[in-house]
Order: structure tokens, then sequence, then C-alpha cells
């Protein structure tokens, strides 16, 4: 028996819920863990860090996001851990983190508690796996 899954999910990439497969996961009575919640940083840095292979469109649609959480007083981490504790089939968050100062900032956005109102997530989902997974990023 399977007991726990890891899928890849964030604001950009929504796959598992576009295709229903978290009912499927979650009928077997697996436990969730969510990863690539930051899609390797680029959720929770501006665009102009961005790599220079990233499209125009994709690029757009970041600033676009960045834009509407300057509107809301949220950070770019604040944004995403919202809109991840608001699904409760997450049972746990897998970050990744390169200094003690990241984790301070993730814990400082996390004991926030932010809610989102009137945030339609579904206008900020990506379909586009070359985008989404880094595996296919160029080198």
């Amino acid at each position: 028996k399977i007991d726990i899954v890891q899928i890849p999910f964030n604001l950009y990439n929504q796959e598992f819920l576009t295709t229903k497969s978290i009912l499927k996961i979650k009928n077997e009575n697996c436990k969730i863990q969510v990863r690539s919640i930051y899609l390797q940083g680029l959720l929770i840095n501006s665009y102009l860090n961005w790599p220079s292979w990233i499209n125009k469109e994709h690029i757009d649609h970041h600033k676009r996001l960045l834009e509407y959480c300057n509107n809301i007083n949220y950070s770019l981490l604040d944004l995403n851990l919202c809109f991840l504790k608001s699904f409760e089939f997450i049972d746990d968050l897998i970050i990744g983190i390169s200094s003690l100062k990241e984790i301070k900032q993730f814990k400082k956005s996390w004991d926030r508690n932010l809610k989102l109102e009137n945030f339609d997530y579904k206008l900020w989902n990506i379909e586009n796996k070359d985008f989404n997974d880094p595996r296919r990023w160029p080198s």
C-alpha cells in the first residue's frame, strides 16, 4: 500500500487539480505532500531575476502577479503560502531553503495567517510543462 504521495503544486502549476488526480489519491487514503511550491524560486522572486530563456508571456504573467501582490500589500511569498493553505488536501509542504534567512522569512509569512478573498487562483495557472517542470529547463 502507498501511504504518501508527493506532487508538484504551486500557483503556476495546478495540473493535479485540473486533472482531478487529487481526488483519486485521497480516495486511496494517501497522505499528500506538496513540493515545488516556489517553482525553483521563480514564484517568490521578481521576474527581473528570472533566467533569460523564459518567454515574454510568462514574464508578463508574473508581472501581473507581482502587481496584484503590491495592490493587496502581500509579498510573493505571502500570496503563494495563502494559496497553498487554502487547500485542505495538502497534508505537508516540502520546502527547499538555502539559508537561515529564508527559513525565517518562510516562518514569518506562514505565521501571519493571511487570507485571500475573491482570489481566483485558476487565473494564474500556466499549462506549459516546459515552464512548470524544471527537469525540462535548459541547463
